[in-house]
């Protein structure tokens, strides 16, 4: 074949290398973005281009399988089960691979941008969670930490629905590996714990009700669940479940309070547990960055 590589058809390894190639020599920042419809191949082709621009730039100065599950658990956070997908990736991916003046690979940092955090809630039944809550509520049920998580055996949790044709096997070989890649990280055992608690947390926020109340207004419905969610997040059982029910606004310049509807206390939990995971993830990703950025320095 004669022809040039400019009039060939795009090769995910050949755009790899010449990337590679020009960032070396043109000392400029390249860019490659991946862009189709869902399960049209967006991942894997992510992850074989990774796996050259590492293997290109191969460093002993950072370690490259770091790198790699540093991305596997960014996955776990990120992707979960479609109709048609079973690890579709629920956000925008930006990774940015720093090279030195010598070509080898001197760090590497993500950022997660519109993460579907809406799906931490939803219920739709042919859709699932994120990975990582079937992951670790299974894990921690397994080691026996379900008392201590207030957690209850058999996925009967309103934000861990199934999906379609969702699987659990080897869930605890998953959990036992997110384990390693923490340790890996160097997460403290206090930052492990943390992030165990604030999953556990979400889910229990999933399983607090409400019950109509005088003028429509919503009452807690089952208050014990309400204490959960308050020991597993060390606050005022009694001020979460106001703020659950009950919002404030400032009208000319002074504090008024209002009382949520049913329909709007659902909506103030879903959005309270939707936003404490989209923090967890930033959190997560914050120290995998930290952790891979060190070597910048490295010429």
């Amino acid at each position: 074949n004669c022809k040039s590589r400019s009039a060939n058809a795009p090769h995910i390894y050949a755009i790899a290398d010449s990337t590679y190639q020009d960032a070396l020599h043109h000392m400029i920042p390249q860019n490659i973005i991946l862009t189709g419809e869902s399960n049209s191949g967006k991942t894997t082709n992510y992850l074989h281009l990774i796996e050259h621009l590492l293997y290109l730039g191969e460093s002993m100065n950072i370690s490259m399988n770091r790198i790699k599950n540093g991305i596997k658990l960014i996955h776990w956070l990120t992707q979960a089960a479609t109709p048609i997908n079973q690890n579709s990736t629920r956000c925008t991916i930006r990774t940015e691979v720093i090279y030195g003046r010598t070509g080898k690979v001197s760090g590497c940092t993500f950022s997660i941008y519109q993460l579907e955090k809406l799906r931490v809630s939803q219920t739709d039944p042919t859709h699932s969670n994120f990975h990582i809550f079937y992951c670790i509520y299974d894990g921690l049920v397994k080691k026996g930490g379900a008392e201590k998580y207030h957690l209850s055996e058999g996925y009967k949790y309103k934000y861990l629905s199934d999906g379609v044709g969702f699987e659990h096997d080897n869930l605890n070989d998953k959990f036992k590996e997110l384990e390693r890649i923490f340790e890996e990280y160097e997460f403290s055992k206090e930052q492990i714990e943390t992030i165990y608690t604030i999953i556990s947390a979400v889910l229990n926020i999933g399983e607090i009700k409400f019950k109509p109340s005088e003028n429509d207004t919503a009452a807690i419905l089952n208050e014990d669940q309400v204490s959960k969610v308050a020991a597993l997040l060390q606050i005022d059982a009694k001020q979460l479940g106001w703020a659950l029910v009950n919002y404030c606004y400032v009208s000319k310049g002074t504090a008024v309070s209002r009382h949520h509807t049913c329909d709007e206390a659902a909506n103030a939990r879903d959005v309270f547990a939707n936003s404490l995971y989209a923090r967890v993830v930033d959190y997560i990703t914050s120290v995998i960055n930290h952790k891979l950025s060190y070597g910048r320095a490295i010429l």
